[in-house]
């Protein structure tokens, strides 16, 4: 199941703290996302609480199986 976003810490979080908890995240859902090889997902991280974006991710499964990912603040709302 893939999820349709992802919600991580709490508004007031700074930038600073909430930038691992993405990368944290991001690298872990790797691990979970059911993809065919060649399809890929976006999938937005929200804070909790007042939702604020934070990133957007992007996924991808390669021809060799392995999920990429890129992981895109230039939308954030902080």
């Amino acid at each position: 199941m893939n999820p349709k976003f992802i919600k991580i810490g709490n508004h007031c979080d700074s930038f600073e703290d909430l930038q691992p908890l993405v990368s944290r995240d991001a690298k872990d859902l790797c691990s979970t996302l059911v993809l065919a090889i060649g399809e890929k997902i976006t999938i937005p991280f929200w804070t909790g609480g007042f939702s604020e974006l934070i990133a957007v991710v992007d996924y991808e499964k390669k021809p060799n199986n392995e999920i990429s990912y890129n992981i895109d603040y230039s939308h954030m709302t902080l």
